[in-house]
């Protein structure tokens, strides 16, 4: 059976979901913001395996809770079968379930969270609320839809045993840092304004003792109103004091730059 490669395996079969979390707020997603498969291992066999899932980010709104109206962004993370399109037989997809054994990027990410909420931390999503619950057929709504039935198979392709996370966190403001270098989007003083706030940015974060692994600008959200630099997307994150705290103990290098796409070369800049 071959793997599914497509990045909109939940599609939109969770626009207008409610999820309850324990806190009795209740959350409706309303706009599918991204989606991205995350491949694990083929066999279930050793210590290292790991399971495959998806996940998407939603922008969601408060149904019911003390703040109605209230906007923030919800995570879900879904467990999968590594084998794309899945069997139409349920007992067959449920021999792929990890047991509620989360993939390792999403324990990472609920941990990262919960240290900067706790750390107070100003440059980063806050976490609100956690949810983790085993599948069972609502989890996913066959869709009528040409994509859907190319991909799928039109099937209900939920795992029974496997897991279904939601994360909830604070909405930052500000626009996705992927075109950075457009010269459309930002100035070259702009994009230096940009590199200032954004070490100010990671100094902060790094007094957390949270390392960040994934140097990407699409893990950026540049502010421009308020000129702030947002650091997001810490499921490649882990607490490692001596890394994190290095650059506060030895002092800022503009190499950091060039690692997370904001310059073109370590000697040079190129800004």
């Amino acid at each position: 059976m071959g793997r599914c490669t497509r990045q909109d395996l939940i599609y939109d079969s969770l626009n207008n979901r409610v999820v309850t979390f324990s806190d009795n707020t209740a959350w409706r997603l309303i706009k599918q913001l991204s989606e991205k498969p995350w491949e694990g291992s083929e066999t279930q066999e050793g210590s290292n395996w790991v399971p495959s899932e998806v996940h998407a980010v939603y922008e969601c709104i408060q149904v019911r809770g003390p703040q109605p109206r209230k906007t923030a962004v919800l995570k879900v993370r879904l467990e999968v079968p590594y084998a794309l399109p899945p069997s139409n037989n349920s007992d067959e997809r449920a021999k792929c379930a990890s047991g509620m054994r989360l993939n390792g990027y999403t324990k990472r990410e609920i941990a990262g969270l919960e240290r900067v909420t706790a750390a107070r931390c100003s440059v980063t999503p806050s976490l609100l609320a956690v949810k983790i619950e085993e599948q069972d057929e609502s989890i996913l709504n066959s869709q009528d839809k040409p994509e859907f039935r190319h991909y799928c198979g039109n099937v209900k392709w939920w795992m029974p045993g496997g897991y279904v996370v939601y994360i909830l966190m604070t909405k930052l403001p500000g626009q996705c840092l992927g075109s950075f270098w457009d010269e459309r989007v930002f100035t070259p003083q702009e994009r230096q304004e940009i590199r200032e706030c954004f070490r100010k940015s990671y100094l902060e974060a790094a007094k957390t003792g949270l390392y960040f692994r994934d140097h990407r600008l699409t893990n950026l959200l540049w502010d421009r109103l308020d000129k702030k630099c947002y650091l997001i997307d810490l499921e490649d994150t882990e607490y490692n004091p001596a890394v994190a705290l290095e650059v506060l103990q030895k002092g800022w290098s503009d190499s950091f730059y060039f690692n997370w796409g904001l310059a073109r070369s370590w000697a040079e800049p190129n800004w």
